[in-house]
């Protein structure tokens, strides 16, 4: 759990994966507020509706009551309520003047007509109902009696609300009549249908799903040409023959394929002059070599004789490293996806033949890379033979690291100084004195090791052990 754990990360690591978390939550926070603000615009759309539909029931109900006698005046405002709207008639206001709003809308369109109808005061107060459905209420038992007004008729409706005049909200109005009575009207304003609120949030998802998933194209079809000049670069790097890119994709990303193409193909040319120079150095070199061990032939003394050829198959041996030396940072070997496990296996057996002390543990998993073999051999070889030639035998083994694989190879030899571990990597260098081809060659086995290496996208790296001898890191990147 706690590795799953660490793998996650919320921030995606990829141009894609960024860009499209971010356009994600800029459309979130926009259809949030957009939300917002439509239901609050609906909401005030609704309360001036709700104002204005009780204004024009007042104009009915103050004509009803100027047309018939005061005796019929409650049956009037009793006849004129229902489950939404009261009308009374009360010595006193039901909203005190501290309580009364200003709202310009109602005073503006409404406040002259009522006056010209008799009204001499008029108060207004709207109350919010916020109460939620589940909320308890108290209503009465069966065969509880109700009470009733002075005429008779119920109210219960009013005294106990059901759950829908519990939400939503109260438009109240106090209309003081010519006589001194006081008109008291309570509008319950209903609350916002909840299938309203799901059909626009279902809409509002529909549509920033739909956008979601335009970016999501637009954005891959973006990316796509970067994936593909990364992938190039990286097999490049590894040393593989990488054609033409095709230019797609927008013009920062088209220019950018274009000068990869173009290095590309000035590498390309200059692997080629390089070679051709290589062949040519190759055969005055070896010339001249062979016409001095042809008169070193005729030298009469045996022993200066045997010194001078000596000196001369040296020289040979540095010319042929040298030219392979050089040869290996121009191969034109192709790569291709090779079982790294059954690489390593064949070298070690064949150097095991040869009668070197290797022993090689057992491997686990069959790890894919993207190599030119020939060569990759080569370095295993080099590294595995100068352990045994030093260290008195080579223990090899394979370590799989993130994204890449690391080949071990331990000796028990005395190890090198630290300050020197840099040093043996450069052409020519060594470590014993005496110069003898026969204790040591002549320091270029490390150095081509390191070029091939490098040469795949991995590296070499020495390291003194602990427990004494010496301890060759070789990393490559996986296939995939």
């Amino acid at each position: 759990m706690v590795k799953l754990m660490s793998r996650f990360r919320p921030w995606p690591r990829s141009l894609a994966g960024q860009m499209i978390l971010l356009m994600l939550l800029v459309l979130i926070l926009a259809q949030v507020f957009g939300f917002w603000f439509l239901a609050d615009e609906r909401k005030a759309a609704l309360r001036a509706m709700g104002r204005d539909v009780t204004a024009e029931r007042i104009e009915s109900v103050l004509r009803l009551l100027q047309e018939t006698p005061q005796s019929l005046h409650d049956k009037v405002t009793v006849a004129a309520s229902d489950g939404r709207i009261r009308f009374s008639l009360d010595g006193i206001s039901q909203i005190t003047e501290s309580d009364a709003l200003e709202i310009p809308r109602f005073q503006m369109l409404y406040r002259g007509r009522l006056e010209e109808m008799g009204v001499l005061d008029i108060r207004v107060r709207m109350v919010e109902l916020d109460l939620p459905p589940w909320h308890r209420l108290d209503l009465p038992k069966r065969g509880e009696r109700w009470d009733r007004d002075r005429d008779g008729h119920d109210r219960d409706r009013w005294r106990h609300p059901n759950r829908d005049q519990l939400r939503g909200g109260l438009f109240e109005l106090s209309l003081q009549l010519a006589d001194g009575r006081w008109l008291n009207v309570s509008h319950h304003l209903p609350p916002r249908p909840y299938i309203w609120a799901l059909a626009e949030f279902l809409t509002l998802f529909g549509s920033a799903t739909a956008l979601i998933l335009m970016v999501i194209v637009m954005i891959r079809r973006i990316t796509r040409p970067v994936r593909t000049l990364a992938d190039a670069s990286d097999a490049l790097g590894r040393g593989a023959d990488v054609p033409v890119i095709q230019e797609t994709g927008a013009a920062e990303i088209r220019h950018a394929t274009r000068a990869f193409n173009d290095m590309n193909m000035r590498l390309k040319r200059f692997m080629k002059d390089r070679l051709a120079i290589l062949a040519a150095l190759s055969h005055d070199l070896r010339t001249p070599i062979t016409t001095l061990r042809l008169r070193a032939e005729f030298i009469e003394d045996e022993e200066n004789r045997e010194k001078v050829l000596e000196t001369i198959d040296e020289i040979a041996e540095m010319t042929e490293v040298t030219l392979s030396f050089v040869r290996e940072d121009t191969a034109t070997e192709h790569t291709r996806l090779t079982d790294f496990a059954a690489l390593l296996e064949t070298v070690c057996d064949d150097l095991a033949d040869q009668g070197k002390t290797v022993m090689l543990k057992e491997i686990t998993g069959r790890p894919l890379v993207q190599c030119r073999p020939v060569a990759l051999k080569r370095a295993l070889r080099n590294l595995i033979e100068n352990a045994d030639k030093y260290g008195d035998g080579a223990a090899v083994s394979i370590e799989a690291q993130e994204g890449q694989i690391a080949v071990l190879v331990e000796d028990d030899g005395p190890g090198i100084p630290e300050e020197k571990l840099e040093d043996i990597f450069q052409p020519f260098v060594r470590l014993e004195e005496s110069r003898s081809r026969d204790t040591g060659g002549i320091g270029m086995g490390l150095a081509i090791a390191r070029m091939i290496a490098r040469g795949h996208g991995g590296d070499i790296v020495m390291e003194n052990r602990v427990v004494g001898g010496l301890r060759a890191i070789l990393t490559l990147p996986l296939s995939g």
